[in-house]
């Protein structure tokens, strides 16, 4: 499967278009809709996943790593629960945190 390198495209206010947002998949013709909905979500892929499949997600943390300074590797995954099969794997995600303030940081990191 490609990479997701995306690029978004916002309107700026004294367009009349501006309430539109274009995100761009290279190979796009590659996914489902469902995949390219996934791949541009920006932070809010719990709650996309929740209206698509009408029933709670829950979001596992497998593991979060200090790597350097303020930079965390966080690994989670998505599921959702099946009356039949019992948990089902959405996505499996690994990425990287990075913050800013220490406050934010400290809070994150000390109280999970």
């Amino acid at each position: 499967m490609p990479c997701a390198n995306l690029m978004f495209t916002c309107a700026g206010l004294k367009d009349p278009a501006a309430l539109a947002t274009t995100a761009t998949l290279p190979h796009s013709q590659l996914f489902t809709p469902i995949e390219r909905v996934i791949l541009t979500a920006n932070g809010n892929l719990q709650r996309i996943l929740s209206a698509y499949y009408d029933e709670a997600i829950t979001v596992t943390v497998l593991r979060t790593e200090l790597k350097a300074g303020s930079t965390f590797t966080r690994e989670v995954v998505l599921g959702r629960q099946s009356h039949t099969n019992g948990e089902i794997l959405l996505c499996h995600i690994l990425g990287e945190v990075l913050f800013k303030r220490f406050l934010t940081f400290s809070l994150f990191f000390f109280d999970g």
